[in-house]
């Protein structure tokens, strides 16, 4: 019972990240990332699940999709975290040139 329980986890965290769209806007001669609500809530809700599934006995069972999704995991926050700071540093980019003018 608890197998399934841990293989449709894997599944449930597959599908949520399979129909996640980005929530993008036109800016400029651009895009930028608008809200990161949605995304950090997956993360949240998605690393707490894993971490649930590694204290299980039939860890060694799933080791692979559980390593394989951590380490899925940490590349989308990492890369989120680096967008976010890039759009803060052209913001500021942009307010110091209007103050320049």
């Amino acid at each position: 019972m608890q197998e399934l329980a841990i293989e449709n986890n894997i599944k449930t965290i597959a599908a949520t990240w399979q129909g996640l769209a980005l929530d993008m806007a036109e800016y400029k001669a651009t895009f930028k990332l608008r809200s990161t609500e949605e995304i950090f809530s997956s993360l949240e809700e998605n690393t707490v699940t894993l971490s649930t599934m590694k204290a299980s006995k039939y860890f060694v069972v799933f080791e692979k999709d559980i390593a394989y999704w951590e380490h899925t995991l940490s590349h989308i926050s990492e890369t989120i975290e680096i967008i976010l700071q890039v759009r803060a540093a052209a913001t500021c980019l942009a307010v110091t040139a209007l103050l320049q003018r």
